[in-house]
């Protein structure tokens, strides 16, 4: 399927790369907005830190630098994300994944909207890997399943240089740190509510509260 940084819509082109692709099976893979909001976060984040120690990371910007203290780094992510509604501070890697995969537009609970013969879930990788490989070998001749089982690599960081180790370590810290406080939460739900409701995760309670 198409990467998560190029947006991308079935009629692009002309309507031409929706006629090119007709006859191909379209499939991408989403995560659950909650935990994708937070990985976001520490991926970003992890670009940012200038200096470390056992207590706070230091992030550097271009308009100066902001303490994390490790005890609470949701202090950051209130001020990541609203940085990012403003425009001031955008990654896309925070965007919404049906901003991708939907063309722009809030999708049906059909996920009419989206392009896709199959969007499969990242929490259920293999599961839904195996149902993809399924529907390929059905609609394609001389293809076999066992030709295309999930076979998960281990990606070591052995000879990863000293940034890329640096980078991994940080992103790991934030991810099992950061929890969404009740100040960040509102703006959670309005960058990822279409993401809930198309993608067929469960909306937040307090996302319902704010609708």
């Amino acid at each position: 399927g198409p990467g998560t940084h190029s947006k991308w819509t079935f009629e692009e082109g002309g309507g031409c790369l929706a006629s090119n692709l007709k006859d191909y099976t379209r499939f991408t893979f989403v995560r659950d907005p909650t935990i994708r909001a937070i990985s976001t976060f520490a991926e970003v984040m992890s670009r940012h830190v200038s200096t470390m120690d056992e207590k706070e990371f230091v992030l550097h910007y271009p308009r100066g630098s902001v303490k994390c203290p490790l005890s609470d780094l949701s202090i950051c992510m209130e001020t990541y994300l609203m940085n990012y509604l403003a425009g001031i501070d955008v990654d896309h890697h925070t965007d919404s994944q049906i901003s991708y995969i939907g063309g722009g537009s809030p999708c049906s609970a059909e996920l009419s909207a989206a392009p896709f013969n199959f969007i499969g879930r990242f929490e259920h990788l293999k599961e839904d890997w195996r149902r993809l490989m399924r529907i390929v070998s059905k609609n394609t001749k001389n293809v076999s399943i066992s030709n295309y089982e999930f076979r998960p690599k281990h990606v070591t960081s052995e000879h990863a240089s000293a940034q890329t180790k640096k980078s991994e370590y940080v992103q790991t810290m934030f991810r099992y740190n950061t929890t969404i406080s009740a100040l960040a939460w509102p703006m959670v739900c309005k960058i990822y509510i279409d993401d809930y409701k198309c993608l067929g995760y469960p909306v937040p309670s307090i996302c319902k509260e704010r609708q």
